[in-house]
């Protein structure tokens, strides 16, 4: 359709430029030509008023913006997690940001207007508007370019689409071109009543074409007034850009720290460049931009501005204050990401530097599985049922102490099993929580990854477990797929395996199936089993059942339990609905007589904030989005309460020491056989480790006790000591320095491994290549 548009918007020019030429057409020419000098009639003291103005302008809006945040939003929550002496150091900082925002958005505005009056002056009237017209939108394409290559690059080149994505800005470019062109005709060429227009006038003409605002089709006195820079226009024009930046401000609040938070925060910046393009005509009309010749006291402001921007570019962002611009400031990570220092501040070495000893995945003794299981797994493969719910909170749950009736059935179940009442997930999100959960290893966060571990499923095959009925979560690029429990093991037909996908679209597309239509897809399967081949035939079988109701949005649409209006109301009703389908599941096992000789494992692959840190959802690794429920319903295994620390990554382990005890672990993860019999009550590890699935971050507890937030790209770390502070509201990182040392020494030595073994990439959606030196 875009290439449709183009081609005809090129055959409708062509046309128009062989259309003889009439008097009106001749008088056009004529203001064509005027219009045509104007554009590089711009001199060395133009562009210098116009960028001082522009960037002083920038500046303080920039600031104001970032301001106003800092008291409506960042100060809700600053008396619970800072101290007020580090939000008014966050303040000041501010300003130096924003006036390096200001002098980015000056030089890429003049970028255009500097070509254009350099290369095009021998150009003739045509080519010369026709050279600027597209300039401009190449600029404007360039950013949009930049921007999707930054978002979903990685995307775009593994799913084969970039010569689609090239084409699709090549067409944009030239439908842009030709949009500003026509709409700069339309207008007249900004000439009225044969006035000679003025540089500041056509350019301004160029800025509202290239967000195609449509200046010809305002009525003609607006119009007039907008070109000939009246005030009042400029303050209307100036609206625009605040209703459009506010539009987006209410469309990205409260926080969702997801991938389309990237997204949200490009359509932002946009919105910004919008607003200071709108502004920008107001600016035309100060008098210092009409002045002819900057005086000394200007001069100075500029080389002032200048010096102090650039030196400012070098002030380290760090510790506190870093945190408060990553997690609770919005725009005042964009103007971070504005500074020059951001491009040239160098790397935290962390993983990228040799350590001297290895990271210690397992405490002593716990490089074997447990030796000693019931003797029941010697002769029997129960069935395994794994049912997942998506962002799913503990918290919430009667079984861990929630007063609304939420989970009956999850409680129910409980009350035959061990429940492990501090379990942390892998990793902030799905698809790295998923992997954590199946590989026992710690796992690339990149979503197209294809190295990560075997599946531990694989490893039950050799025991006698040949069905394994999946419903996966969507695809490699949104999910992990069926082909993730497949990968990198031996195929089904080396021993008669069977992988049956119960998540499939009817029409074949990739898509999430509802949660209602798995959970009937699984029952439905289970009884024809049962019908075809008795129940005894679920033996040596693994379900596994991902219910995503509990994720981010909360809906709760015809609700089994309608708790209210609020977020965290939606999302017990939601929890309410998962534990029903959960429950039915559930019944249906004990209809088929297999539930007592069944193991049932009941977890989530994250949890999700409910505000407790400025966000809901949320991927930044605070106990509130990796802490999970995790109940294990197993044979002759007693039930029973368990506080040590465990992680999903333990499952893997826990599993396969049934059917191979005493055999060496291959986990990271270690077996927790000997908490649930009761025969320990402590494991010998010392540190578990999260990765932020979205962000360049990782949390250790250590010692289980203190807490290690680690944010590498972003250069701040925060410490909490759990046993004091479970909420993680005071950051200890400063006033425990043996704690600290300590702890970042694991981290490094951690995040080395990391490296080599393929979990060391930062980002979720990005693809990474581990340092040369690792790799050797």
């Amino acid at each position: 359709l875009a290439g449709i548009a183009v081609v005809l918007l090129m055959i409708r020019q062509e046309s128009r430029d062989r259309a003889p030429r009439t008097p009106s057409s001749r008088a056009r020419a004529v203001r064509r030509d005027a219009f045509a000098e104007a554009l590089v009639a711009a001199s060395p003291a133009d562009l210098a008023r116009w960028g001082l103005g522009l960037t002083v302008v920038a500046a303080l809006g920039a600031a104001a913006i970032a301001l106003a945040e800092s008291f409506l939003y960042t100060a809700r929550f600053a008396p619970r997690l800072f101290d007020p002496a580090v939000l008014a150091d966050y303040r000041l900082r501010i300003v130096d940001l924003a006036l390096m925002f200001g002098l980015g958005v000056a030089a890429g505005t003049l970028v255009p207007v500097i070509y254009v009056r350099v290369f095009t002056r021998r150009d003739g009237a045509s080519r010369r508007i026709l050279r600027a017209t597209r300039t401009v939108s190449f600029t404007a394409t360039a950013f949009s370019a930049f921007a999707f290559a930054f978002v979903v690059g990685d995307e775009i080149l593994k799913t084969g689409v970039a010569p689609h994505t090239a084409a699709l800005h090549l067409l944009v470019f030239r439908l842009w071109s030709a949009r500003m062109r026509a709409n700069l005709e339309a207008a007249d060429m900004g000439l009225l009543g044969g006035e000679a227009p003025e540089p500041r006038t056509v350019w301004l003409s160029l800025f509202c074409a290239v967000f195609l605002l449509p200046v010809a089709s305002l009525p003609r006195s607006l119009r007039e007034a907008i070109l000939r820079s009246a005030p009042a226009a400029h303050v209307l024009n100036a609206a625009i850009g605040f209703i459009w930046l506010a539009v987006f401000v209410l469309l990205s609040y409260p926080e969702l720290e997801d991938f389309r938070s990237r997204f949200i925060s490009l359509a932002i910046i946009t919105a910004v460049v919008v607003f200071l393009l709108a502004v920008l005509s107001l600016l035309f009309a100060l008098p210092v931009m009409r002045r002819k010749r900057p005086g000394r006291a200007y001069v100075s402001v500029v080389a002032g501005i200048a010096i102090f921007g650039f030196a400012s570019s070098f002030r380290p962002v760090a510790n506190d204050v870093a945190q408060i611009l990553n997690e609770y400031s919005r725009f005042g990570f964009m103007l971070r990401k504005a500074s020059i220092r951001e491009l040239i501040r160098p790397k935290n070495r962390a993983g990228l530097d040799p350590v001297a000893s290895p990271f210690p995945y397992h405490g002593p003794g716990e490089d074997r599985l447990s030796s000693v299981v019931p003797d029941l797994y010697a002769e029997s493969r129960p069935p395994i049922f794994i049912v997942l719910w998506d962002a799913g909170r503990p918290d919430r749950m009667g079984v861990y102490g929630h007063d609304r009736p939420t989970t009956p059935n999850a409680d129910r179940m409980a009350a035959e099993a061990v429940v492990f009442d501090r379990a942390d997930s892998g990793a902030t999100a799905t698809t790295c929580g998923v992997r954590h959960l199946f590989t026992g290893h710690y796992s690339t966060r990149y979503m197209m990854s294809r190295e990560h571990a075997p599946f531990f499923l694989h490893a039950l095959r050799p025991f006698g477990y040949r069905r394994f009925l999946i419903t996966a979560f969507g695809t490699d690029l949104n999910g992990v797929s069926l082909d993730s429990f497949m990968r990198n093991a031996p195929a089904p037909e080396t021993d008669g395996s069977r992988f049956v996908h119960l998540a499939l679209h009817p029409q074949g597309l990739t898509r999430e199936r509802p949660d209602r239509e798995k959970t009937d897809n699984v029952i439905r399967e289970w009884r024809r089993i049962a019908a075809e081949e008795g129940p005894e035939a679920l033996d040596g079988s693994l379900t596994f059942l991902h219910l995503t109701g509990t994720h981010f949005p909360w809906y709760n649409r015809n609700p089994i339990h309608d708790f209210g209006p609020r977020p965290e109301d939606r999302y017990d009703g939601e929890m309410a609905r998962v534990d029903a389908l959960t429950g039915e599941a559930f019944d249906t096992l004990r209809e088929l007589g297999v539930w007592d000789r069944a193991i049932v494992i009941l977890v989530a692959d994250h949890g999700t904030g409910l505000g407790e840190h400025g966000r809901y959802a949320g991927f930044l690794p605070y106990e509130e989005q990796i802490r999970v429920p995790f109940i294990i319903k197993a044979p002759s295994f007693a039930p029973r309460r368990i506080d040590e620390p465990v992680a999903t990554i333990d499952l893997a382990p826990t599993l396969h020491s049934l059917f191979a005890p005493g055999a060496a672990n291959p986990y990271h993860g270690v077996s927790l056989i000997d908490l649930m019999a009761g025969r320990r009550e402590r494991l010998e590890r010392r540190a578990i480790l999260c990765l932020c699935a979205f962000e360049d971050a990782y949390s250790m507890l250590l010692d289980r006790r203190w807490k290690l937030h680690f944010h590498r790209r972003e250069n701040y770390a925060l410490l909490f000591d759990l046993e004091n502070d479970p909420g993680e509201l005071r950051n200890l990182f400063a006033t425990e320095p043996e704690r600290r040392e300590e702890a970042l020494a694991l981290m490094r030595s951690f995040l080395w491994d990391g490296s080599r073994l393929g979990f060391g990439n930062p980002f979720h959606y990005s693809d990474w290549t581990p340092p040369a030196e690792a790799r050797r």
